[in-house]
């Protein structure tokens, strides 16, 4: 990164980065991009997430997510079909809470979830969102809103990788 680092979006936890890389008409319209933050809100360097953040990028409404659901697959590899990479774990979004000026949602995910890799973690896996809960199954996942890959969320609190300690 160059220069100070001015963003107000949350720190800690665990980030994914989505977009939708198919076609639009692949997707019947309902590409999405955004970001899930996955944390424990007051414990930014927790390695359990309680809660997670959506925030829809420029060109999406978080309208678009209200009866979406999220699946987070076993395997992280893009280049397989969905179907392919099994589930690690699903939410449905539908009871998120609108946070602020409608910026972003928040929900209390049911199970806390392992911000780690490996064994439970949810860290290097895939994240697809599904315009709507009835529409998923395993066996039958079409084409999906949007989907990313989750990775570690943390900025150390200390400055020691500054470019004036190099």
């Amino acid at each position: 990164m160059c220069g100070p680092d001015n963003s107000t979006k949350p720190r800690g936890g665990a980030l994914v980065v989505l977009r939708n890389a198919m076609a639009p008409e692949a997707t019947d319209g309902c590409a999405w991009s955004g970001e899930l933050n996955f944390h424990t809100p007051g414990q930014p360097e927790s390695s359990i997430a309680t809660h997670v953040r959506v925030t829809a990028g420029d060109d999406s409404s978080l309208d678009a997510l209200s009866k979406a659901v999220v699946l987070i697959h076993q395997s992280g590899d893009l280049s397989m079909p969905a179907r392919e990479c099994g589930l690690l774990r699903t939410f449905v979004l539908e009871h998120a809470a609108e946070l602020g000026n409608g910026s972003a949602m928040e929900l209390e995910l049911a199970t806390p979830m392992s911000i780690q890799v490996g064994d439970d973690g949810i860290i290097g896996r895939r994240v697809s969102i599904l315009g709507q809960a009835a529409d998923w199954g395993v066996e039958t996942l079409g084409a999906s809103m949007a989907e990313g890959i989750v990775g570690f969320n943390f900025m150390s609190s200390s400055r020691e990788t500054s470019p004036d300690s190099l």
